[in-house]
């Protein structure tokens, strides 16, 4: 077994909810436990884990491939461990509270509910959120006391994201749960989510409005933060493998709008719209054709580029062939994840 795979093993031991992605059976009877994984102690065990395995994969001399890709994503954790993240627990793309909801609001997520027993393990999952919203609520406080708090206009976004998981799930319609709720089990599940999640969500909204936005930063990015460019830094190593600056890549970027306008500007010649730059953009955005109102639309088009990328690039680049299992679908986003343009949710595995 590769030193990654034992990990892993670890891992589900600190926290049961990883295997719901990977559906190790051995592990099932740990579905009902929760750990409070904003907690001290957690965060303690998880840093002991991976310190654990990066001091063996920093001694082992002959590493696999997989060695070296886990050894080189445990270095990257050890360069942003000393970053207080704990004070920003919450945002658009990382809404705890957003992913709990979508569980009991859709068949795509990774958790499976299939009989009264699967019911009884979240129902105790739920159970355990309490404390978690405190931690989070408590660390915001200190965020505060520390001037490291979200940007107003992500708090903004959270609140708004939260009321509608409010208005949108209530008992009258389970919750918006995705199938029909066990008869023995129905009147517990749709309390507890009751009196978990939703209270806490609450909860935390009053805490947004009344506490914390009016402390938030108006600035946005890492830079205003303590030690924020340093990690500006280590993220831009780690995501392009060379030892570029954030002033680099500002430039780059620079350089690419750049280079995009004046694609623009000839398609503008070739299209015979007389104007400067600005109406050409403005006549192309108010255009009717610009404007395509029905989703069936949108969802065919992105499978029209789907099926090219599969033609064009896979078949290109790629040895292996795809088989229907291989293949994606191309949904419409739920309410509660419609602040996002797309996302991905990950295989069975």
């Amino acid at each position: 077994m590769e030193l990654c795979d034992q990990y892993i093993h670890e891992y589900i031991l600190l926290n049961p909810t990883i295997n719901d992605i990977l559906k190790i059976d051995k592990y099932k009877h740990l579905r009902n436990k929760y750990p409070n994984f904003m907690s001290k102690e957690y965060e303690k065990k998880e840093n002991k884990l991976n310190k654990k395995y990066y001091t063996i994969l920093q001694k082992k001399k002959k590493k696999t491939f997989d060695d070296v890709l886990f050894y080189e994503d445990l270095k990257e954790y050890f360069k942003v461990y000393d970053f207080p993240d704990e004070y920003f627990p919450l945002s658009y793309l990382d809404n705890y509270f957003n992913d709990m909801i979508t569980d009991i609001n859709s068949p795509e997520t990774q958790y499976n509910f299939s009989d009264v027993q699967s019911y009884k393990d979240f129902i105790s999952r739920l159970k355990k959120i309490k404390p978690i919203c405190n931690a989070m609520i408590q660390n915001m406080k200190r965020g505060i006391q520390k001037k490291m708090t979200i940007p107003t206009i992500i708090v903004h976004g959270i609140i708004q994201q939260l009321q509608d998981i409010i208005e949108n799930n209530n008992k009258t319609n389970n919750f918006n749960h995705y199938r029909k709720i066990p008869n023995s089990i129905q009147k517990e599940f749709i309390h507890t989510i009751d009196s978990c999640l939703i209270s806490c969500i609450r909860k935390l909204i009053q805490f947004l409005i009344d506490d914390y936005i009016d402390n938030s930063r108006k600035t946005i990015g890492l830079y205003d933060l303590k030690d924020g460019k340093k990690l500006y830094k280590e993220i831009i190593k780690s995501y392009t493998f060379k030892n570029y600056t954030p002033d680099d890549i500002y430039k780059y970027g620079i350089r690419e709008i750049q280079r995009n306008k004046k694609e623009l500007i000839k398609l503008q010649k070739k299209m015979k719209i007389k104007g400067d730059y600005q109406y050409f953009m403005n006549s192309i955005k108010n255009n009717k054709s610009s404007k395509i109102n029905k989703k069936t639309i949108i969802i065919d088009e992105l499978k029209k580029i789907k099926k090219r990328i599969q033609k064009e690039i896979f078949e290109t680049y790629f040895d292996d062939s795809l088989t229907k299992k291989d293949d994606y679908k191309i949904k419409c986003v739920s309410k509660e994840n419609e602040h996002m343009i797309a996302y991905y949710l990950l295989p069975d595995l």
